[in-house]
């Protein structure tokens, strides 16, 4: 089906031509995630927040004007740090943007490939929750990350815009359509691992990780096999929304509503999972292979290229840091 298929850019060139290349870019990515994060800390340190603060208290903003200029700041704040970094990168690779797959996607197929994707976010949820639990035998506990929606109608309508469509909006534009496609040339694989690998570090916290990671790969694969950045743009919306929701309803249940509701739900999550994969690959009969890849390269020398180059051990030992200070110690 013209709905299921993979499109790579052929690339043919020797093994040291294609390792050259593979660190360039390697190098090139982890400056701009670098530049990425800086600028997140920078745009949201004490300095710049008191004097946004300031300004309002000199517009004689109240406590409508502060929750809503919160959540345009927000707004701004992925438009230009999570968007800029990576058109820069895009522009320099010589990557043009309508190299990102957007064919229109097939109704059917789209909804079971959200299926699927939610019935591995359960699986996903439990990975991170077992992270939790192992660190925390080290006395190390996840920051507590709460989901409080403003009281005023216009701030609460912004927040969840910035929750559901805006992540799914930026994030797949630049980690499925920029990281991904621009890895292809190495192959689909390679190219879904590394972007997912780069997604779940993203999230800056270790307990995330596994969760972001697993939805990020597989988000990628169903990019590549319907060849279009609106099939996971969908479900990252869909599942942002879901999230959203569940907090909206649970806000004054006890805890133990909560954790039943969310049994509830992983229980829906896997039959719908059981159910997508089944009209995929059975029914459907669909080719769920990844496309040979045209790279001389061992996938095991591609990953060593990529990885082991001063700019990415950089932002590896950063991560590492940002990750150890997400803890809060018992």
């Amino acid at each position: 089906m013209c709905q299921y298929q993979q499109q790579a850019p052929e690339f043919r060139p020797g093994p040291a031509e294609a390792a050259s290349r593979l660190r360039m870019q390697s190098a090139l990515l982890s400056l701009t995630i670098i530049v990425n994060i800086l600028c997140l800390y920078l745009v949201q340190s004490d300095t710049v927040i008191g004097w946004i603060v300031g300004a309002l208290d000199r517009a004689g903003a109240g406590q409508r004007g502060f929750a809503i200029a919160n959540e345009l700041f927000s707004l701004a704040v992925y438009l230009t740090v999570f968007l800029l970094p990576y058109l820069a990168y895009a522009k320099v690779l010589g990557f043009r943007l309508r190299q990102v797959p957007h064919d229109p996607p097939h109704p059917p197929i789209l909804a079971a490939s959200a299926a699927v994707v939610l019935g591995l976010s359960v699986i996903g949820v439990l990975l991170s929750l077992a992270a939790s639990i192992f660190f925390s035998f080290f006395g190390l506990l996840p920051a507590d990350l709460p989901m409080e929606i403003p009281g005023d109608p216009a701030a609460a309508a912004l927040y969840i815009f910035n929750a559901t469509a805006l992540p799914a909006l930026i994030e797949e534009f630049t980690y499925r359509g920029v990281v991904l496609g621009s890895l292809r040339p190495f192959g689909d694989r390679f190219a879904i691992v590394v972007s997912a690998l780069l997604f779940g570090l993203l999230h800056r916290n270790m307990v995330q990780f596994p969760n972001a990671f697993l939805l990020g790969a597989a988000l990628g694969y169903f990019m590549v096999k319907t060849n279009s950045i609106w099939t996971s743009m969908a479900i990252h919306f869909l599942n942002n929304f879901l999230v959203v929701l569940l907090s909206i309803v649970t806000v004054n249940m006890s805890d133990l509503g909560t954790l039943a509701l969310q049994g509830l739900e992983f229980l829906v999550y896997l039959g719908a999972g059981g159910l997508g994969f089944w009209y995929l690959f059975q029914k459907l009969a669909l080719d769920g292979s990844l496309r040979p890849c045209g790279c001389p390269l061992r996938e095991r020398t591609r990953y060593r290229r990529f990885f082991v180059n001063f700019p990415m051990l950089l932002l590896l030992a950063l991560y590492l840091r940002i990750f150890y200070l997400s803890f809060t110690r018992m």
